[in-house]
């Protein structure tokens, strides 16, 4: 069964922090460079579209809370002003699975992929 999570409006704030972090504040914020560039647009670094969309999953999720490994393919950018869901399935085989795709503004697919993951307190045989 595939569950969808809330959605989640991208500010500012979500760009920021990660950007100022990795210290490449002067180009994914410049708005000038990036209204130049293929994406048109301030962007987001797939790494933080990748954090909050778990953070989405996990709000509903709560005892899922550890991640192991994980795989991401990223297919389109994200900016301020998108509004991000995720779209998910967990299967259990010898591990939880959890097979993932983000969506922006309704139905552009921006990322998939998959993680595996313990609950709480559980052993993961490897």
């Amino acid at each position: 069964m595939v569950i969808k999570t809330d959605h989640l409006l991208i500010t500012e704030s979500h760009l920021l922090l990660p950007i100022i972090w990795e210290g490449d504040l002067n180009i994914h914020s410049n708005s000038p460079l990036m209204k130049q560039s293929r994406f048109g647009d301030v962007i987001m670094h797939g790494d933080t579209v990748f954090s909050l969309a778990t953070g989405l999953v996990e709000k509903q999720e709560s005892r899922y809370t550890y991640i192991y490994e994980f795989e991401t393919s990223y297919k389109r950018s994200v900016t301020i002003g998108d509004e991000i869901f995720v779209e998910y399935k967990i299967t259990r085989t010898d591990v939880n699975n959890l097979h993932f795709s983000v969506y922006k503004n309704g139905s552009e697919l921006v990322m998939d992929g998959s993680l595996q993951f313990s609950y709480g307190n559980e052993v993961l045989k490897i």
